[in-house]
């Protein structure tokens, strides 16, 4: 039987050692302003800043738009559910729009609709590699006079129309945690068009206090190093997958807690102290950010073998990917009826998947609906094991474990194997 962890986390030969020497400053500094440079030339816009997460940089971001109490912002009804509550601790109201249940993203003929006297701006969110059609929501902002900001968490360098998303909107957000495509061991980056704003957002973090930094980084560079440690093949293996295992027996998720893979609303407020994006995860984004699109088209590559081999699977529903980089497969989701009972089948077979962290954020919130396009879907995602460090026989391994829950036959992968 194989093992396979959720997420692999891997760097070239030395990349750790070179960050570990940046940490204990054996290193020239000056990193992050080179690596916000290069990543203003990879999106192709003109301001870039790095900061400590999505989630604080979006917060300020909030702040520095000055926008005032009771505004409205439109965003997809399915998301990640601190963004809308962010929104909502800032006294502005989260307008949730349908998603077009083809991509998982927001709907842009929903748009439209949604629009009033109050509408201020727009989030579009590129869930799970895939981009949302930025072109088409770029029009409607530039026509109705609306701020877009591009949440491109999942999706650094994924493309819509041939251009990177992040660099559609007047803001972009991009995140490198440890299972994201980029992975910096945390922290990201905010990408902007608007050089009065983003001057405000550069002067209102670079002024805030820092204490503990030091400290704060090198305990939370050993936190990352234990989970990548983690996620070794054999230390999975012998270390992880036999608590996996007996953590399910109680329907206990211990990945997902010890990552800090979900957050309560509490979280909004109790994670946002602000530190700086360090030298070190400049470092390690330089060096990545090198690679970036060859390790996009092999993770799509890896993908494309799960759609070929579950294509006939008509119990689940996936969202094909393509090979132009419209979805760069961060995570490869399945829908189905019983997710729960395919994780478990899945984990048994030494896959360990993922419920998804998007959640029904109108349900979550109490808006008002109806959201058609929505229906049942935030209950029954899988994300299934989709690394580029994946070989393409465990690709096949688990295609042909999702095959047996289902009843289907096995498949053959190339060169005829199993």
């Amino acid at each position: 039987m194989k093992v396979i962890p959720r997420r692999l986390v891997a760097f070239e030969k030395g990349e750790l050692a070179a960050s570990w020497r940046v940490l204990r400053g054996e290193e020239e500094a000056g990193l992050v302003a080179e690596f916000e440079q290069r990543f203003t030339e990879y999106v192709s816009v003109p301001y870039a800043m790095a900061v400590s997460s999505v989630r604080d940089g979006f917060s300020c971001l909030l702040d520095v738009l000055e926008f005032a109490p009771g505004d409205e912002i439109i965003m997809a009804a399915y998301n990640y559910h601190v963004m809308p509550l962010i929104v909502k601790k800032r006294g502005l109201v989260p307008v949730f729009a349908d998603i077009d249940p083809d991509t998982l993203n927001i709907d842009p003929g929903q748009i439209e609709r949604l629009i009033t006297d109050k509408t201020r701006a727009v989030i579009v969110t590129h869930l799970f590699g895939r981009s949302a059609r930025a072109t088409e929501i770029q029009k409607i902002c530039r026509e109705r006079g609306l701020i877009l900001l591009e949440d491109a968490a999942h999706a650094c360098g994924a493309e819509c129309d041939g251009r990177k998303v992040g660099g559609f909107g007047d803001f972009g957000m991009f995140s490198f945690g440890t299972g994201k495509c980029l992975v910096t061991l945390g922290g990201g980056v905010i990408v902007s068009r608007n050089t009065e704003v983003f001057t405000r957002l550069r002067e209102r973090l670079d002024n805030q206090d820092h204490p503990g930094e030091r400290w704060h980084s090198t305990s939370y560079y050993l936190k990352c190093l234990l989970q990548i440690a983690l996620t070794n093949r054999t230390l999975f293996a012998v270390l992880v997958y036999p608590w996996i295992l007996l953590a399910d027996l109680i329907r206990l998720d211990i990945i997902e807690r010890l990552t800090g893979d979900k957050y309560t609303s509490a979280d909004v407020s109790a994670k946002s102290q602000v530190q700086p994006f360090a030298e070190f995860q400049a470092l390690l984004g330089l060096q990545q950010l090198k690679r970036l699109d060859a390790m996009n088209d092999k993770r799509i590559a890896r993908a494309q073998l799960l759609d070929r081999y579950l294509e006939d699977v008509k119990e689940i529903k996936r969202i094909p990917v393509v090979g132009n980089r419209e979805h760069i497969a961060q995570s490869y989701t399945v829908i189905c009826d019983d997710k729960n009972a395919l994780r478990r089948h899945l984990l048994r077979k030494g896959i360990d998947t993922k419920e998804s962290s998007m959640r029904n954020c109108a349900q979550f919130l109490g808006a008002d609906g109806p959201f058609p396009g929505m229906a049942g879907i935030d209950d029954r995602i899988v994300e299934l094991p989709c690394s580029q460090h994946l070989s393409e026989n465990e690709m096949l391994y688990q295609a042909n474990a999702v095959r047996d829950f289902f009843g289907y036959p096995m498949t053959s992968g190339p060169g005829g194997g199993r």
